[in-house]
C-alpha cells in the first residue's frame, strides 16, 4: 500500500474502519434484534416478522435502487447511516416506553437498513476507487469487515453483562453516526487510478 497515493492509503483506511464499524454494528445489531423480540413475544412469532421484514426490506432495496441511480452513492449512503442512527436513537429513548413496539420496531429496521447500508457502502467503494487499485485495497477492506463481525459479536455478548440490553441501542446510535462520517470521508475525491 505504501506505492499507492497518499490520498488512496487514507481513503484505504478509512474505507476499512468504516468496514469494520459497519459490520460490527450489523453483527451486534442482528444479536439484540433477536433477543429483544424473543423477551416479549413467543418463538412462534418470529417466522411472521422475518417474512414481514423481507417484504419490507425488499422494498427498500427498490426504493435504494432508485435514489442510488438518482444521487448516487456518494449523497445516498452517508444519509442511510444517518437516518438509522436517528432511529437506534428513537427505538433506544422509547425502549422503557414501549418495549414490545420497540422490539419490532428493532427487527424491522435492522433487516431493512442493514442490506441497503452494506449494499450502498460497496457501492461507493466501487465508485470511489479505479477498478486496478480496488484489486489491491478491496482485501483489506474485507479483512475489516470481517473483524467486525468479530467484534460485534463480542461486544454483545460482553455488554449484556455491564448495562441492559435496551442500553445498548445506544451504541448502535454511535457507530451508525460515525459510519456516516466516516463515509462523507471517503467519497470525497474522485475515482483514483
Amino acid at each position: 500500500m505504501a506505492s499507492l497515493p497518499k490520498d488512496v492509503r487514507f481513503a484505504t483506511v478509512v474505507a476499512t474502519s468504516t468496514a469494520t464499524l459497519m459490520i460490527a454494528q450489523q453483527i451486534g445489531a442482528k444479536s439484540m434484534r433477536d433477543t429483544l423480540f424473543l423477551i416479549h413475544y413467543p418463538v412462534s412469532q418470529l417466522p411472521i416478522l422475518t417474512i414481514t421484514a423481507a417484504v419490507i426490506s425488499l422494498a427498500m432495496v427498490l426504493v435504494m435502487g432508485r435514489t442510488l441511480k438518482r444521487f448516487g452513492p456518494r449523497t445516498v449512503v452517508p444519509g442511510i447511516f444517518g437516518i438509522s442512527a436517528l432511529l437506534y436513537f428513537i427505538e433506544w429513548q422509547l425502549s422503557d416506553v414501549v418495549p414490545k413496539v420497540i422490539a419490532v420496531s428493532v427487527f424491522l429496521h435492522t433487516v431493512t437498513f442493514g442490506a441497503s447500508a452494506t449494499s450502498g457502502f460497496w457501492s461507493m467503494i466501487n465508485e470511489r476507487f479505479d477498478p486496478h487499485v480496488a484489486k489491491r485495497i478491496v482485501g483489506k477492506i474485507g479483512t475489516g469487515a470481517t473483524l467486525g463481525g468479530l467484534l460485534g459479536g463480542v461486544a454483545v455478548w460482553q455488554g449484556v453483562k455491564l448495562v441492559k440490553l435496551e442500553t445498548l441501542l445506544f451504541f448502535l446510535v454511535v457507530l451508525n453516526a460515525i459510519c456516516g462520517a466516516l463515509l462523507a470521508l471517503v467519497s470525497g475525491g474522485e475515482k483514483t487510478k
